[in-house]
């Protein structure tokens, strides 16, 4: 299930789309960041084996490790389950009741390696949602980068006195099969924090563009190698300002949101949080799922009934939201960035890992 084009109060919608405890980017993060080793060659995280994270003690694993340890667990409520709720919440309410995870997000150190077995066993395997970095899979072949927009206009030239295309090729939840997507519109667009702007269902930029890798080489993209590709849908492409976002919602599958360029600020809750959230289910399969709550850190809005998170997603950086998890997206200026689902149900890690840990 792919979320519509749906308009909230902030903007465009942005489908990517307890007291607050703050992870990712916040505190000991950007701490450890400026104090970080010196990094290893290409060819030095090349050489080296792949660690085997299961045996790894916190500490070794994460920047924020000392935030990690003092977070509280996810507290898991208890409800008999109903008509209306999406099919895993009692997977993962299982899963949590046996194997607690902490109401915070870890941040992986920059040279620890992970591949598609390491992380599938140490993450995707109990529903831990991850931020890490594009440099954390050098050892397994991924080469993206981020830019600034400034490499970004130059790679994308684009001169709106003389080129009238600023609605060209930008409809929404579209799948494009260009060879090669001109960004150069859209970044004009972007550019100073720009308004969102709606035309004869056509958007002044990208917004969940379903694109081939091929039409994004002069970016580089490509999937994280961390999930098998017979699992993979296309790469969905968006750019972001302040004047656009998305609403606090689930999705049915796996979800990795890359980041380009600019930040973005995402809020999360865990799946089995639903009954707390009374979300409405849309869709064939009613895999996507949208909270009562549409925007939840607006001045007022209550969080103490539900486990609440909060993570900046920064250039360079992936943010791993495991499927069912509700996330609101907040763009904290002008963004670019690309983030892969997974296809269906079966792919869900709560019920695809072997053997049953629950």
């Amino acid at each position: 299930d792919q979320e519509p084009d749906m308009a909230n109060e902030d903007g465009d919608d942005d489908n990517m789309g307890g007291g607050e405890t703050n992870g990712g980017d916040v505190g000991e993060h950007d701490r450890a960041a400026a104090k970080a080793p010196e990094r290893l060659s290409l060819e030095e995280l090349v050489s080296a084996p792949f660690p085997d994270l299961g045996s790894m003690k916190n500490e070794d694993l994460f920047e924020n490790a000392a935030d990690l340890a003092e977070a509280p667990e996810v507290f898991v409520p208890s409800f008999p389950q109903k008509r209306n709720e999406w099919w895993a919440v009692q997977n993962y309410v299982r899963l949590y009741s046996m194997n607690p995870i902490k109401r915070f997000v870890p941040v992986l150190k920059r040279h620890i390696q992970i591949n598609q077995e390491s992380f599938t066993q140490k993450f995707r395997k109990f529903g831990r949602p991850l931020l890490f970095r594009f440099e954390n899979m050098r050892k397994a072949g991924f080469m993206m980068r981020s830019y600034t927009f400034d490499e970004l206009q130059t790679m994308f030239p684009y001169d709106k006195t003389m080129d009238g295309r600023t609605f060209s090729q930008y409809r929404p939840n579209a799948k494009i099969e260009s060879e090669e997507v001109d960004l150069g519109p859209g970044l004009a667009a972007i550019a100073n924090d720009g308004q969102i702007v709606r035309k004869n269902g056509l958007r002044n930029f990208p917004r969940n563009m379903k694109v081939k890798t091929d039409s994004l080489r002069r970016l580089g993209v490509e999937w994280p190698p961390l999930m098998p590709s017979r699992w993979r849908q296309r790469p969905s492409l968006w750019m972001g300002t302040s004047t656009s976002g998305t609403a606090f919602h689930s999705d049915c599958c796996d979800n990795f949101i890359a980041m380009i360029a600019g930040t973005k600020r995402i809020t999360l809750a865990p799946p089995s949080d639903f009954h707390l959230l009374t979300p409405r289910c849309v869709g064939k399969n009613k895999g996507l799922c949208y909270a009562n709550i549409p925007e939840p850190n607006k001045p007022g809005v209550s969080s103490s009934h539900y486990n609440k998170m909060i993570v900046d997603v920064k250039p360079g950086e992936i943010l791993y939201v495991p499927s069912g998890w509700f996330h609101h997206i907040e763009n904290l200026g002008p963004t670019l960035m690309t983030n892969f689902w997974t296809f269906g149900k079966e792919t869900c890690g709560v019920v695809s890992t072997s053997p049953r840990f629950y």
